[in-house]
């Protein structure tokens, strides 16, 4: 299209050079003007004609020209593109010559970071090898020193015995001296007090007979001439019985009330197998035995017999009244034999004449408004089984125990028969899944003869294993609890300090992290089976994080070190104990991983299984206890004790205090089990625990105290249990929770406000 538009132009360029001329020359004559244009145009056509070839050699040399120049234009834009390609590929090689330098140097710096990474691993691999080494050294060390210590104290211990054996044989051969001339002095003594007693026996002797001779002889005679229907014969036969001096053994004389419960009946004339009436032979053996009792109070023997006490007065009685047969009115005498007899002691225990002791536990009454009936099966046959160890193996001995302040370790294979020390944890870590009314049934029953059993079992099961069970790892469960369950091993729990009760949150002991687990400092205070206990519950503050966490302290650990709490007045067979820490080890194992604040309680707290609320509502049940045992006693003990001829549950007044104890046992039961049942159901609130709990214990030490009361002077001894609930009432009183705070806590949810710490909320 190019070349033909080039041609056309060419062309008219042309022509317009030949036909400006021609015209110019010449045009005047149109015939000449003609010619020329005639020629011009023939002119013009073989030039065109002449052009046309040449036009065409100039079309193939300019399309050659222009088939060069696109040759060329292609060889440019060849070149351009292969410069362009070369440029690129040098770029490429560029970019790749970057990537490989900067995947060198990150290489590079990747094993400078690796081999920093190592040096510092193994730094701190032989940092911690380190420090192990020196806390291993550090506990040889300590643990050499305590042997060397140990050794040391023995040593010293063994020269202080030797020196006080040494001190003691010399004491015990100048005692033995001593003794030698004491016993020769008292041997002389003895011989001259003997010779004398000789002399005061015979000079006794023919005072007797002087006595019997005189007196007693003839009143007898004349006493016995006073029964109208008795012959001669048989009075002077009773007579001569006597004066004949009988042999006789006061061991033979020693009668019960039935053996003169007979009535002088002269008008009888039975006659035995001897021929004599039956009335003569009792005369003959009343006769006897009041020369015998005169003899023996004459040498200030008689005395010594209670039995033969009241031989006398109801031989006096006989010879002294009148004719019974007859129907006179009793004397005076009478009157005094019945008053002293009827209030002579029965023998009821080896140790007390006058009721049974606690050793021999009165039934159960306290049912008064059947609210057993509101128990399961379960809960009834825990009742009946740990009834059964109280009143049969408990009461017999703890008396004992109490006044010692010793646990009574032989009966813990007892506790294992039970079936009770796993409490409500499952039974798939060999607990045995009871009910918390099951459990708490078994606090009462405790409780009901002992309250340090009620509180050894709470502090084991409620306390110790409860708070592994819910917050141990599945290995410390599976190890510790099955021998909990059975009291193979024995748990406590170490939360109160001796700076902080109450206000247990604010705990000083510390737990440092160390390599491989943990090292505890600090001290606790009021620890239930501390003294004794296999596994220790151990609350600290974590020094990195400030929250509390809690271990598991095991006895024998170098670094534990339990006092026994001397001088209590209650509880006493509870082994509270002091415990000091000191850098204790713990391994990172024994760590409970599900505490590691308060906080964490108090999530456990919204379970059926709750750690703190739930030991809250065991206390409220054991103050229960105490009272159902002390009316349980009471009811007995005021049917057994007369005074003024009458038992005492006779008065009106002991009746009173016996209702008052009565009913107020009976609401304290009614609140705890309804707490307990809210407690069962997951909807028991913390201001409810604190309720029950604060009532119990403070009606708990008003029905002891009325039981103190209708025993009396009794009321303070051991023997009779009421003493025993008096003293340990005060502990439920204050432990788990003070009635003021457990006051204060429900105060806080009626009013919204908490009085524990007023200041902070003012602040806020």
């Amino acid at each position: 299209m190019v070349r033909w538009l080039l041609l056309l132009t060419s062309v008219l360029f042309l022509a317009s050079s030949a036909v400006i001329p021609v015209i110019g020359i010449d045009n005047s004559s149109p015939t000449s003007a003609n010619a020329s244009v005639a020629e011009i145009s023939d002119t013009a056509t073989r030039e065109l004609q002449q052009r046309g070839g040449f036009e065409a050699r100039q079309r193939k040399v300019d399309e050659d020209e222009e088939l060069r120049q696109q040759i060329e234009q292609a060889l440019r834009a060849q070149e351009a593109e292969k410069a362009h390609r070369e440029m690129e590929e040098k770029h490429m090689r560029e970019l790749e010559e970057k990537h490989k330098q900067e995947l060198e140097a990150r290489r590079k710096s990747d094993m400078e970071v690796e081999a920093r990474r190592k040096r510092q691993e193994e730094l701190k691999r032989r940092l911690e090898e380190e420090i192990n080494r020196r806390v291993e050294e550090e506990l040889q060390r300590r643990l050499g020193e305590e042997e060397r210590h140990k050794k040391e104290e023995e040593e010293r211990q063994k020269r202080e015995e030797e020196e006080k054996n040494k001190k003691e044989e010399e004491e015990r051969q100048k005692k033995e001296e001593e003794e030698k001339k004491k016993k020769e002095e008292e041997e002389r003594r003895k011989k001259e007090e003997e010779e004398k007693k000789k002399k005061e026996e015979e000079e006794e002797e023919l005072n007797f007979q002087h006595i019997l001779d005189t007196k007693i002889i003839p009143e007898l005679k004349q006493r016995c001439s006073t029964f109208p229907k008795w012959t001669s014969a048989q009075v002077e036969r009773c007579l001569s019985f006597a004066e004949d001096g009988i042999e006789y053994d006061p061991l033979i004389f020693d009668l019960d009330d039935d053996d003169f419960s007979f009535t002088m009946n002269p008008v009888e004339n039975t006659m035995d197998h001897d021929g004599s009436t039956m009335q003569t032979i009792m005369l003959k053996v009343m006769f006897v035995v009041t020369l015998i009792v005169a003899y023996l109070r004459h040498v200030n023997w008689f005395r010594k017999s209670q039995m033969w006490n009241l031989a006398i007065l109801k031989i006096r009685t006989i010879l002294n009244s009148k004719h019974r047969h007859t129907g006179e009115q009793t004397s005076e005498s009478d009157h005094f034999h019945q008053n002293t007899t009827s209030s002579m002691p029965l023998f009821r225990t080896p140790e007390f004449l006058f009721a049974d002791s606690m050793k021999k536990f009165p039934e159960s009454a306290s049912n008064a408004l059947d609210y057993e009936s509101l128990l399961g099966r379960e809960e009834k046959e825990i009742i009946a089984r740990v009834r059964r160890f109280s009143e049969e193996h408990v009461a017999p001995v703890i008396s004992d125990y109490w006044e010692k302040a010793e646990f009574p370790f032989p009966l813990l294979g007892k506790f294992a028969e039970l079936g009770i020390g796993g409490g409500c944890l499952p039974r798939e870590y060999g607990c045995q899944g009871l009910s918390l009314l099951s459990c708490a049934m078994a606090v009462v029953e405790l409780a009901r003869v002992d309250g340090s059993m009620s509180t050894f079992f709470l502090v084991h099961s409620f306390l110790a294993a409860l708070t592994i069970g819910m917050l141990g790892s599945e290995e410390q469960k599976r190890e510790l609890l099955p021998d909990m369950a059975t009291f193979a091993k024995v748990g406590c729990w170490a939360l109160t300090e001796p700076s902080h009760g109450s206000d247990a949150s604010h705990l000083l002991s510390t737990a440092r992290k160390v390599s491989g687990g943990w090292v505890l400092n600090g001290r606790k205070r009021w620890i239930g089976n501390g003294t004794f206990a296999d596994i220790v519950v151990v609350f600290a503050r974590n020094e990195g994080t400030k929250d509390i966490n809690a271990f598991l302290v095991r006895r024998g650990n170098p670094g534990l070190k339990t006092t026994k709490i001397e001088n209590k007045i209650a509880l006493r067979c509870v082994q509270n104990a002091d415990i000091e820490l000191t850098d204790a080890f713990i391994p990172e194992s024994d760590r409970l991983s599900g505490l590691n604040s308060f906080k964490d309680v108090n999530k456990v707290r919204m379970l059926h299984g709750f750690v703190l609320a739930v030991s809250r509502i065991m206390v409220a049940w054991q103050p229960i206890g105490l009272a159902v045992g002390v009316y349980d006693m009471c009811v007995r003990y005021t049917k057994q004790r007369s005074q003024f001829e009458t038992p005492i549950a006779a008065f009106q007044l002991i009746q009173e205090k016996m209702q008052r104890i009565l009913s107020t046992t009976s609401a304290m039961w009614l609140m705890a089990w309804r707490v307990t049942q809210l407690a069962e159901e997951g909807v028991m609130t913390h201001e409810q625990a604190s309720l029950v709990k604060a009532w119990t214990t403070r009606q708990g030490r008003e029905v002891v105290s009325l039981g103190r009361e209708i025993l009396g002077g009794n009321g303070i001894l051991s023997d009779f249990l009421v003493a025993k609930a008096f003293c340990d009432c005060e502990a439920y009183y204050s432990y788990e929770g003070t009635y003021e705070v457990n006051s204060l806590v429900v105060g806080r949810g009626i009013t919204g406000i908490s009085a524990i710490r007023p200041k902070q909320q003012q602040t806020r």
